[in-house]
This record gives C-alpha cells, sequence and structure tokens, in this order.
C-alpha cells in the first residue's frame, strides 16, 4: 500500500536507531482493547513520499524525540521531565479534567501528575499517526495506551486514549502548547447502509449550502 511505520527506540533519535516495519501493525494493534502490548517505544506510522526538505525532516524528528520525553516521564514518574516538553503558557483539554489555559495549565498538570505518580506505576506507549511542521508551528496525532498499576494493591488498568496536539517553538526547541485527549471506543464495522445514509446526508448538506 506504500506504507511504512517507524519505530523509535528509547533514548536516541537517530535515523540509525528507527527500524521500518509494515503498517499492517496499525491494524493488529488497535483490534482489542489489549492487542498493543507494553513494549517500550514511540511508534510512527507515516506515508512514505520523495524527496522532503531537510529542515522539515529535523523538525518531525526533534518533535518524536520530544514525545519519546513525554512517554518517559510518565514511565519513570518524572515530574519536571513531563512538564518540560510543555510550553510555559499551553491549553490542556484532558479527558475527563477542566480545561485550563496558560499558567493554570501548568499548575494543573503538575499537581494531576504528581498525584497520579503517588498512586500508581505507570506505562505509557505512544502511536504518533502523523507529524505535519508549518515553520514554527507543528501538529500531530495519535494513540497513548496507558497502563496504571496501583502502589498499594497492584491491581492493572489499562485504557487507550486518542490524542491531538500542537506543538510551538520556544527558544529554538518544540514545546506542546495544545493537547486534547479522549478515550478510545471499541471498533465498530459500518454496514453498507450506514454508509449510503452518510453519503445521503454529505450530500444534502453541500446542496442546502
Amino acid at each position: 500500500m506504500g506504507h511504512k511505520g517507524e519505530s523509535l527506540k528509547v533514548g536516541s533519535i537517530k535515523r540509525s536507531h528507527i527500524v521500518l516495519c509494515p503498517i499492517v501493525r496499525l491494524g493488529s494493534a488497535f483490534v482489542g482493547a489489549n492487542a498493543l502490548s507494553f513494549r517500550t517505544g514511540v511508534y510512527f506510522f507515516y506515508r512514505s513520499s520523495s524527496g522532503g526538505a531537510v529542515m522539515v525532516e529535523n523538525d518531525r524528528y526533534a518533535i518524536l524525540a520530544a514525545k519519546t520525553e513525554y512517554r518517559e516521564a510518565y514511565n519513570s514518574g518524572d515530574l519536571d521531565r513531563l512538564l518540560n516538553v510543555f510550553a510555559a503558557r499551553f491549553t490542556d483539554c484532558s479527558d475527563g479534567e477542566p480545561s485550563f489555559d496558560g499558567e493554570e495549565a501548568v499548575r494543573a498538570l503538575r499537581k494531576r501528575a504528581w498525584d497520579l505518580f503517588q498512586r500508581f506505576r505507570v506505562k505509557m506507549v505512544v502511536v504518533v499517526m502523523g507529524v505535519v511542521v508549518k515553520g514554527n508551528f507543528a501538529y500531530d496525532r495519535g494513540w497513548h495506551k496507558v497502563r496504571l498499576i496501583c502502589k498499594d494493591t497492584g491491581s492493572i488498568a489499562d485504557t487507550k486514549y486518542r490524542y491531538f496536539e500542537t506543538w510551538t517553538k520556544e527558544s529554538g526547541t518544540w514545546k506542546i502548547n495544545y493537547i486534547i485527549t479522549n478515550k478510545e471506543l471499541p471498533p465498530r464495522m459500518l454496514s453498507e447502509e450506514d454508509g449510503d445514509s452518510t453519503a445521503a446526508l454529505t450530500t444534502r448538506s453541500q446542496t442546502i449550502a
């Protein structure tokens, strides 16, 4: 299909440490709540293209490196490391939480993460579906799969979140300045009738417009 995936190893973002794998990994990873194993890594799936500006590619790899830091901050329970991935002022629209902006977002994330790290050991897998860079602005989307292990009881809870982020450069370093997440739902197959209904509604809305 002309698709490839990149699996980034821990502690390095060098091109020599990128492993290419078939896009079929994407389909198998999201069939069922527990299909994606908690192997260490940030998984990046992309559509291959010819050429491409070197600076844009460097920015993409820098953002993927920052996503590795994001994941490792959660996995190691390192609060300062986590906050360092975010801009000095950002917007936080995380699932199940009130929305926060600016300095309040920093304070809210610090408190929420501190409480989380006190109660649980975290294992996170990040799957990046794409990174788009436009000058000093960028965005990416994908999934965070989170396993929480209670420090008191040892009980385990797995949750998968969809996410969308925007990035900005602060002193030449890419930082998250907007994040929104929500819980992923089980997959659902659509029938041909569903497709016909959607097409009819789309055609009607275009006609009205």
